[in-house]
């Protein structure tokens, strides 16, 4: 939908700092501004696999939100998130695309 999104392969390989795009099947109910899930790597413009990589996300009011808004980050969301990889893993978020319902889980 937006920009490619990183591989598990290319996740593994980000450096803390680094900033990437990646989608993610959120799993669970986000809390005080984080989320967790599972990494999709995608197929083509429209369709996303489903990979075993865990990955959790930070975000605040200040995360841009587009196509949607914060409330859409839920259990069973898919959001394609970009930001920059923490030192311990995490995904801090600077803008969330809303993906739930326009893109296809094989």
């Amino acid at each position: 939908m937006g920009s490619p999104t990183a591989t598990v392969v290319q996740l593994a390989n980000v450096a803390a700092g680094d900033s990437i795009d990646v989608a993610i099947a959120i799993g669970g109910s986000p809390l005080n501004g984080s989320a967790s899930g599972t990494v999709l790597e995608q197929v083509d413009s429209s369709t996303y696999r489903r990979t075993d990589h865990p990955l959790r996300i930070s975000f605040s009011t200040e995360t841009r939100v587009v196509m949607g808004k914060a409330s859409d980050i839920h259990d069973g969301a898919v959001i394609q998130a970009r930001g920059k990889l923490t030192s311990s893993g995490e995904l801090a978020a600077e803008r969330i695309v809303i993906l739930t319902g326009v893109v296809r889980i094989d």
